[in-house]
């Protein structure tokens, strides 16, 4: 009876399929979870968001500073940007910015500016927007779609 009972102690195949089958589906549930372009482009998009809302602080401030004119009205041949979401950031009214101290040169410099869309719409309203890297953020964006960002459904806007 001993001898016989040796011969039973382990997994059946049964019971082994089972456990791959279990560990499988918890690592297909880990890696969807942890989806790390999805990661990084959440990252990326938060440091735009960010670097959109001090760009617009810097633009306000200096509407505020100098009596309701915008930095790209105080600088000879600098266009305002369009209300249609062509627009991009201009060096010409970054430069001036920089100059009377609302930015620093090393965020007027950073890789993310010249990806900004800005748009100014018809109450005189200026919009920073950027088109997003990852899903969260572009469902996002078709949320908030509202008709004041540069193209609606497509981009995150601040102020949104």
């Amino acid at each position: 009876m001993l001898l016989r009972m040796k011969f039973f102690k382990g997994l059946t195949l049964i019971e082994v399929s089972i456990v791959i089958a279990i560990l499988a589906i918890l690592a297909g549930v880990i890696l969807v979870t942890l989806n790390p372009k999805e990661q990084t482009g959440k990252a990326r998009d938060g440091t735009k968001k960010t670097d959109s809302a001090a760009l617009l602080s810097a633009v306000n401030r200096y509407f505020v500073s100098y009596n309701g004119v915008y930095p790209w009205g105080s600088v000879s041949n600098c266009s305002a940007p369009s209300s249609n979401g062509a627009s991009t950031v201009s060096s010409c009214w970054l430069n001036r910015l920089v100059a009377v101290g609302e930015v620093d040169s090393s965020f007027a410099s950073g890789s993310n500016i010249s990806s900004f869309i800005v748009t100014l719409d018809s109450s005189s309203v200026v919009h920073i927007c950027f088109v997003p890297a990852s899903q969260a953020f572009l469902s996002q964006a078709y949320q908030n779609s509202s008709g004041a960002s540069a193209t609606p459904g497509t981009h995150i806007c601040v102020p949104e």
